[in-house]
């Protein structure tokens, strides 16, 4: 882990020290906001800052984008956040002496931002060179309010403690500002130019200060206004107050002469409204009223207003997580920072910085519906819909990109602030289509989890016309069999773009696809007048769900046999692997140091693609799939995105990767707290901060949420004693405690829920909390069959060794050693690989199905008297104890065999070895065997005799039994099934 920038405390970012190497990341990280104004942490004295910004969500300025080479439908206009009037300017003055905490001498020095008030403060002690003996305390607090929100208010208060002198205090608000210039790095600066938003008056009555501003190209104004009031230990006699207006800014000082023990302070509150042109005169009025209440109320009257609203906040948004105080600092810290970023009242959303800096132009992203949604949804679904009903507004816009690229529908930009594309490299940012299955996932979980029907329509006009543009945009393809396709986008992965059937864009277009079809059923069951409005409205034709429905149907989501592995795309898997481990630090990330083109032609990944497509959509895959796609595609997984490492986190919590998955989380839930990327200055990582929420709640707690159920599969550090969290489902509020040795659930507030937890149903009721052991428990023994309940291995020689002679192949017992646990198929591709020919697919099928029938009739021979030793006491103990019972064999005859032998009613479960992508030593059949029986799969135990089916037990985290002392890596390891017995088990399970 990185150095702390701060030291920690669980609700408090606290420096005790000036340090000018962390200025600009301290900035960023001591940034306030509302969700619809931002001001960065930089100190009051201007000399002491590194870029000194004020934004406002969604005001922007714009410029025609120019391309060296231009084509049709292009984007056409960059659009960048504006860097506003700066009101947090003060200069303190002893003698001509001014004070900065980078250059002054300074005794004591203390700046924290308290997460449960919302205020930053500073405290220093400053011993004037010009006076010696004096000592001077300075005070400041700083809070930008939720209420009303486009206001921020500065108390700064100074304390002669010694000596005495002439005092100068003045406050300036200043317009003269600017945004970061562009350079190399394409993620951050603007490409707005001086004079593209200006001023265009300003004026100064008495203690307030009026700026008015313009843009050019955006047709946006907007009106700042401070306002001051001034007070002094000696009452108003004791200073002298001096006003000044320049042509960019206006000045309020006050001059006193302090003894010991005299304080004077200024409490400067500004506000910041923006409309369109023509709107100039109402902004000014509603400015000067706003600041003036709020100014007349004073800085602890909207303190303890602020720190109500955030102890609202906190009561569903906490979240415990206890002995690891570092995760707890940064958790609370970066959903702070959400609450800080989000757009509210529908007209803006999450900037990809929030608002605490410039990187990304102050740009929306899919990052909002994808990572900080689903935190907003289950802790403050108000904001989750606030945040929705900006892309509901934004809607006719996506309606005109998707007829200006020739399709129907709507398609929503990669990149925005309003509604318009803004990204000038379509292949790594328009080809993103998937940004419209992004918003349109959101939408169906929003609907699902808030049971808001208020928002039904408008949520079902953006899924009906998300799903025209897919069945405009797919095509279904002759030669892949008449499957729909969607050809020519780029997925999540950056570094791999303008591909056909990006996996992840299918799986979400088809769920989007279907997703439009059963919320129009049931807009129309509910809300029959707002249906029929709806389809009259946007012209939906009768026949238009059902070709949905077909398009659905038909998705092609490629797979590759072979490997056993979801491809990311139709090509990704032919292309040459690019080893991660091959990179050298100095050269990431790859879009700095390396050509696209470059990057396009390997097996890279910029972010988790295909796993991400797992993570959200998990029960479309088996675990066992989803295993071998996170073993292929985590390697080549580079820390080039700050998206990246909460995902892959997550599923490797889900699949059992202790290690990993601890790994990743802690770069999310640090990533700015250490400035792990180096480039907090930029503005903090929204999604990476959602990201951590997720990997908490999505990963170590385990929570998939479909078919209207909460799913838990809890997962918790070994590191940590206790994680404790709440999240809203339509009225009711659940709290999650998951500790190492049990789980509970309680209804906070509302009516009973019913969730799984580890796949099995419970219902809690209010006043009564569900408590459930985490203990490990022996609920199930997977039994391999040949060699563990009867020795059918001679039969399988026999009849490999017949099918061998006719086709003139050698084969003895010794190479019968290599078939030991593989598949049918797989011995035969085994055997004819010593042969002189090849084969049909046709004729191999034919060769199996002929051993298959020796083997048949050899096994009719099968009696009760075949069991091996031990095993049928076993089996009985184990019914007797109430202890379940699978069968995991690669043997497609299995139930026949257990037939003979006389023991099928001793087997809850036999799996089918047809129904698996791949056999041992995959772990795959022991998934299924302990998903068909519904046991955690930390509960079973399998026994094998064979060192591939080992692999596959220890492979699946459960305890793995070995018959025979040869085997490598068995828990338990016996020399044959006569010393098996139901205590010996039980003492191997417990003594892990």
């Amino acid at each position: 882990m990185n150095h702390h920038l701060f030291g920690i405390d669980a609700w408090v970012l606290r420096e005790e020290s000036f340090d000018r190497d962390t200025i600009a990341a301290k900035e960023t990280l001591f940034a306030l906001g509302n969700g619809y104004l931002g001001i960065r942490g930089c100190h009051e004295e201007l000399d002491a800052s590194w870029w000194r910004g004020s934004y406002v969500n969604g005001f922007y300025e714009s410029r025609p984008i120019v391309y060296g080479e231009r084509a049709y439908g292009f984007a056409d206009r960059y659009q960048t956040i504006l860097n506003c009037s700066d009101a947090t300017l003060f200069t303190l003055n002893l003698h001509g002496e001014s004070f900065s905490p980078a250059s002054s001498h300074i005794d004591t020095y203390s700046r924290e931002l308290d997460l449960r008030t919302g205020i930053l403060k500073r405290n220093l002690m400053w011993s004037p060179s010009s006076v010696p003996g004096t000592k001077v305390k300075i005070e400041s607090r700083r809070l930008v309010p939720y209420q009303p929100r486009h206001l921020m208010l500065i108390s700064y208060r100074v304390t002669l403690i010694e000596g005495g002198g002439d005092f100068s205090l003045r406050h300036e608000l200043s317009g003269d500002v600017s945004n970061l210039a562009a350079g190399d790095d394409p993620r951050t600066g603007s490409h707005i130019m001086p004079g593209d938003f200006g001023i265009e008056s300003v004026r100064q009555e008495e203690n307030r200060t009026v700026l008015n501003h313009f843009t050019k190209m955006s047709g946006l104004r907007m009106c700042v206004v401070a306002d001051r009031s001034l007070s002094c230990s000696a009452g108003e006699t004791g200073y002298e107050l001096w006003r000044k207006e320049r042509n960019s800014s206006g000045i309020v000082g006050a001059q006193a002469n302090m003894k010991a023990g005299d304080w004077l302070e200024m409490v400067v509150c500004a506000g910041w409204y923006h409309g369109a042109a023509g709107e100039e005169q109402q902004l000014e009025s509603k400015a000067i009223s706003h600041v003036s209440e709020a100014l007349s109320c004073g800085f602890d009257a909207a303190a303890d207003k602020q720190k109500e609203l955030l102890d609202h906040f906190w009561e569903d948004a906490d979240l415990l997580v206890e002995h690891a105080p570092e995760v707890q600092q940064s958790i609370r810290f970066n959903l702070f920072h959400l609450l800080q970023g989000a757009g509210r009242e529908g007209g803006t959303s999450l900037p990809a910085k929030g608002l605490t800096g410039e990187g990304y132009e102050g740009h929306f992203f899919w990052d909002t519906e994808i990572y900080a949604l689903p935190f907003f949804l289950y802790t403050r679904p108000e904001i989750a819909r606030d945040l929705l009903e900006y892309r509901y507004r934004i809607l006719p816009h996506a309606r005109g990109r998707a007829a200006q690229l020739g399709y129907p529908g709507a398609l929503y930009p990669w990149r925005t602030i309003n509604g318009n594309e803004a990204s000038a490299f379509f292949p790594a940012g328009t080809a993103q289509y998937h940004i419209n299955a992004d918003i349109a996932y959101a939408v169906v979980k929003y609907l699902d989890v808030s049971g808001d029907e208020s928002f039904l329509a408008h949520g079902v006009e953006i899924l009906l016309e998300t799903a025209r543009f897919w069945y405009g945009f797919g095509d279904f393809i002759p030669s892949r069999g008449g499957a729909f396709c969607i050809n020519c986008v780029t997925g999540p992965d950056e570094y791999t773009a303008l591909v056909d059937n990006n996996y992840y864009t299918n799986l979400m277009a088809r769920e989007n696809l279907r997703s439009a079809v059963r919320f129009l059923d049931l807009l129309k069951k509910r809300q029959p007048e707002a249906w029929k409005g709806l389809v009259d409205s946007i012209g939906l034709d009768p026949g238009e769900p059902e070709a949905w429905l077909t398009a659905a149907d038909a998705m092609y989501l490629p797979y590759n046999e072979e490997l056993g592995v979801t491809p990311q795309d139709d090509t990704f898997l032919s292309k040459a692997r690019w080893e991660r481990a091959s990179i050298p630090s100095e050269r990431r990330p790859l879009l700095l140091h390396y050509h696209p083109l470059t990057i396009y032609r390997y097996q890279i990944l910029k972010q988790a693609d295909l796993v991400l497509a797992q993570m959200l959509l998990g029960r479309y895959f088996s675990h066992a799939q989803k295993k071998r796609d996170f073993d292929y595609y985590d390697p080549l997984t580079t820390a080039d995105s700050s998206l990246s490492p909460c995902i892959q986190g997550v599923m490797a919590a889900r699949l059992g990767y202790d290690e990993e998955s601890y790994r990743h989380f802690t770069r999310s839930v640090r990533m700015d707290l250490d400035d792990v990327n180096g480039n907090v200055r930029d503005g903090i990582h929204a999604a990476a901060m959602a990201g951590s929420w997720i990997s908490l709640v999505y990963g170590f707690a385990g929570l998939e949420d479909y078919d209207g159920m909460l799913r838990f599969a809890p997962a918790l550090p070994a590191a940590w004693s206790r994680l404790s969290f709440s999240l809203r489902k339509g009225h009711s509020a659940l709290e999650v405690s998951i500790g190492h040795e049990e789980v509970s659930y309680r209804i906070k507030r509302g009516e009973a829920l019913t969730i799984f937890h580890e796949g099995r149903r419970h219902k809690i009721f209010p006043g009564a909390p569900l408590v459930i052991s985490m203990r490990p428990e022996l609920e199930a023994v997977i039994f391999d069959l040949d060699g563990v309940i009867t020795d059918s291995a001679e039969y399988h020689y026999l009849a490999w060794k017949q099918l061998c002679d006719e086709l003139e192949i050698p084969f003895d017992r010794q190479f019968n050693n290599n078939l030991k646990g593989v598949g049918r198929m797989a011995s035969l591709e085994l055997l004819l690989a010593r042969g002189t020919r090849s084969y049909s697919p046709e004729e191999k099928a034919s060769f199996a199905a002929r051993k298959n029938e020796y083997y048949k009739k050899l096994i009719a021979r099968i009696t009760p008297d075949d069991l091996l030793p031990g095993i049928d006491a076993l089996l009985s103990a184990l019914h007797e104890a109430g202890i379940r019972t699978a069968l995991a064999s690669a043997s497609r005859n299995a139930s026949a065999i257990l037939g003979y032998l006389g023991i099928s009613d001793r087997f809850d479960v036999v799996t089918d070895p047809g129904a698996l992508k791949k056999g041992k030593p995959d772990p795959e059949q022991f998934f299924l065997a302990a998903e068909l029986l519904g046991v955690p799969y930390r509960n079973c135990i399998g026994i094998e005799d064979a060192q591939a089916g080992i692999d596959a037990i220890n492979a699946a985290g459960m305890l793995s039994v070995g018959i025979g002392g040869y085997l490598e890596g068995a828990a338990l390891r016996l020399s044959s099934t006569a010393e098996l017995s139901l205590e010996r088990l039980r003492e191997a399970f417990f003594r892990r």
